[in-house]
């Protein structure tokens, strides 16, 4: 009993499970009858659209806005094929984009069009085909996928770089796929600011010489353009080893260390004389510096002599001055009540304190130099 019990709220369960997913799938097949009516209704209007194209209207068209293509230019493989028919009487190439004139003669879509452009209209707007010179109604124009079709399938060609030796053969409607690997189709260098265009199986030889190529430097790792490499190498990596720019220094290094070179090592590069502060205006090489000092000792006492001279006149005006400020500080507080004696007194202190550590300050800097 236990068992059948189970069992039937088992089925039970089942039959609303199943229940369920048909309602959902009945759902779902409503929905799909839906979008395939509006899809449909779509397709109807867009249809009815382009059957509807008035090619009177592209003839008014400025022709920076109309670019027509003409015909497939191809050789037959076989030059005996019958190809009646399929080719346009305007560009006397095989048909592309296959339209047809009421008249029944096809033409390039382009050629047609760049046609109505060219031709004028009679009074009741009539065109004259190109082919019989019968006029037809340029709304009556329509598209021949029949003729369309056979041009693209039915016709064996050659490659047109048969003459650059490229070997394949085959339908119309094949070669677009072969364009995109043909080895001799020209197309145009990828490296920009290069114009050039070569032939794809010279692509690689190009590129190899192609001044726009992007190199990476095998030093610094920055990536330029082989024009401008020579300039980064002569001129900008950090990291390339350059000589020492110094005459006669045998020193090589890289170049983001050359600054540091100069100003603290090269015993080549000028620098200023120890005694420079004092008066001496020589600059000589590092090297030399030793020597400079014993030829010009002499000078360099008379250039100290004369610098402790100043000094010593500045002291002795400082001192002049500070005389002069105790003395008015004094008469000062001399005339003032007896309680602001003390705060004058103290201002004059540290008025006096300071600029004995500022002269402090200058004489160390004096002796420093």
């Amino acid at each position: 009993i236990c068992f059948r019990d189970l069992f039937a709220k088992d089925e039970a369960f089942w039959l609303i499970r199943i229940d369920m997913e048909r309602y959902n799938i009945e759902g779902a097949q409503r929905r799909l009858y839906q979008i395939s009516r509006q899809l449909n209704n779509s397709l109807h209007y867009y249809s009815e659209t382009l059957h509807d194209i008035n090619f009177d209207h592209f003839a008014n068209l400025p022709p920076t806005e109309l670019e027509p293509e003409r015909g497939y230019d191809f050789n037959l493989v076989n030059e005996g094929q019958n190809v009646s028919g399929l080719k346009c009487t305007i560009c006397h190439l095989f048909l592309r984009e296959t339209h047809s004139t009421p008249c029944h003669h096809a033409f390039c879509r382009g050629c047609l069009m760049k046609w109505n452009q060219q031709q004028p209209s009679n009074a009741r707007g009539l065109k004259r085909c190109p082919s019989c010179n019968e006029h037809y109604d340029p709304k009556k124009i329509y598209v021949n996928g029949v003729v369309d079709r056979m041009v693209k399938n039915d016709i064996d060609v050659k490659c047109p770089q048969h003459e650059k030796e490229c070997q394949w053969q085959g339908k119309i409607i094949d070669y677009k796929d072969h364009e995109t690997k043909c080895d001799f189709v020209m197309v145009p260098c990828k490296n920009k600011g290069c114009n050039k265009s070569v032939a794809r199986i010279n692509m690689a030889d190009h590129k190899s010489i192609c001044h726009y190529q992007i190199v990476e430097c095998e030093y610094c790792r920055k990536k330029t353009t082989k024009l401008e490499f020579g300039n980064h190498l002569c001129g900008e990596c950090p990291l390339v080893n350059v000589k020492c720019p110094n005459e006669g220094c045998q020193s090589a290094l890289v170049r983001q260390e050359i600054p540091e070179h100069l100003a603290e090592e090269c015993l080549y590069e000028k620098i200023e004389c120890e005694y420079f502060d004092v008066g001496c205006n020589q600059k000589v090489q590092r090297k030399d510096m030793e020597e400079h000092n014993k030829i010009n000792l002499a000078k360099h006492q008379k250039l100290m002599l004369h610098d402790y001279k100043l000094m010593k006149m500045k002291v002795a005006e400082v001192e002049r001055s500070n005389k002069e400020l105790r003395d008015e500080l004094k008469k000062a507080n001399e005339k003032k009540p007896q309680s602001q004696k003390p705060v004058l007194k103290n201002k004059f202190k540290s008025l006096y304190v300071t600029e004995s550590e500022d002269y402090v300050t200058e004489s160390e800097d004096s002796d420093s130099d």
